[in-house]
């Protein structure tokens, strides 16, 4: 089960929450539409509350914001089989590259 709990804040509160959105949402490689539609999306309801609160110039300002600092790095995950040929593998207490 979800359970919500409303914390007591005022407008720098709300401004911090949608800080702190922006940034994750930017550093997991979204671009500004997709961030955008995720304020304005109710099923999100904590970003939708705080971009309806603050309008969307405002938090479209925050976005700007957050993509500057974050669009400057690039993460990659690439997923190997730890088993595949030229893989490193522990054996007996030794290190060995399988054909």
């Amino acid at each position: 089960m979800l359970v919500g709990v409303a914390l007591p804040g005022g407008p720098e509160t709300t401004r911090e929450m949608v800080e702190a959105f922006a940034d994750e949402f930017a550093a997991l490689g979204l671009n500004r539409d997709q961030i955008l539609a995720l304020f304005r999306t109710p099923a999100y309801a904590a970003p939708h509350a705080a971009w309806r609160q603050m309008g969307d110039a405002e938090v479209a300002r925050i976005v700007d914001g957050s993509l500057a600092v974050w669009q400057r790095y690039r993460w990659v995950v690439t997923d190997r089989d730890e088993f595949a040929p030229g893989s490193v593998v522990g054996v007996g207490g030794r290190l060995k590259v399988l054909p």
